[in-house]
């Protein structure tokens, strides 16, 4: 990962075109992300942190504006190839497929990596996190919660260079959230970035900025 940029992700004069934004540290802004850093991005419910997230990801390109992310423009290139390994997302929606296991859901994520890991270590990830009573059920018997689990361990399948995880915690209780994050900390590639959308600041997380939209 040497070849990563000073920039995980910037932006100039960024805003979005389908509805008024306030302008903040990323709306009608300029700034970026370092490579190999964590930052939170805080704002209320209904700020844009969901549309902002999909414009990083490469899945909304409804902005104007400049946007790079490692290295490249959203709204010129597709970052589809982007998505199957050098970037992962956890989304808010979570988009797990209903009609195969939790397991089937990660283990088609992981399937296509470059580098994909053992059975026994997606299992002990489950575990990790209480969850490995979700293994065998399909996600529309889980939980919200249940469901948030199990999309944080199929991000962590991806050896990536950039991990986008949109209020991953909103339906964990504190516990079980300090326990999620310290497991993508344990399974955190080097020099990766991550960035983060919460609702509040969320002091169990350390994180090496703060954004507010």
């Amino acid at each position: 990962m040497s070849n990563l940029p000073d920039l995980a992700i910037s932006w100039k004069n960024l805003r979005p075109s389908f509805f008024s934004a306030k302008a903040g540290d990323i709306w009608e802004n300029s700034g970026g992300i370092p490579a190999g850093t964590t930052t939170a991005i805080i704002a209320r419910s209904g700020a844009g942190k969901t549309s902002l997230f999909s414009f990083f990801a490469g899945l909304g390109k409804d902005f104007s504006g400049q946007l790079h992310v490692l290295g490249l423009e959203p709204q010129k290139t597709s970052l589809r190839q982007l998505r199957r390994s050098r970037l992962a997302i956890v989304p808010q929606q979570l988009d797990l497929i209903a009609d195969i296991s939790c397991m089937e859901n990660v283990l088609l994520n992981n399937e296509i990596q470059p580098k994909p890991l053992y059975q026994h270590q997606i299992e002990s990830m489950f575990n990790h996190l209480e969850a490995g009573h979700l293994i065998h059920k399909l996600p529309q018997q889980c939980s919200l919660g249940e469901q948030q689990r199990v999309a944080i361990i199929r991000s962590l399948c991806q050896q990536y260079e950039l991990l986008l995880l949109d209020e991953p915690f909103s339906h964990l209780d504190d516990e079980t959230a300090q326990a999620a994050w310290q497991l993508i900390q344990k399974n955190r590639p080097q020099a990766s970035t991550i960035v983060i959308s919460l609702l509040n600041h969320l002091p169990h997380l350390q994180c090496d900025q703060e954004l507010f939209l």
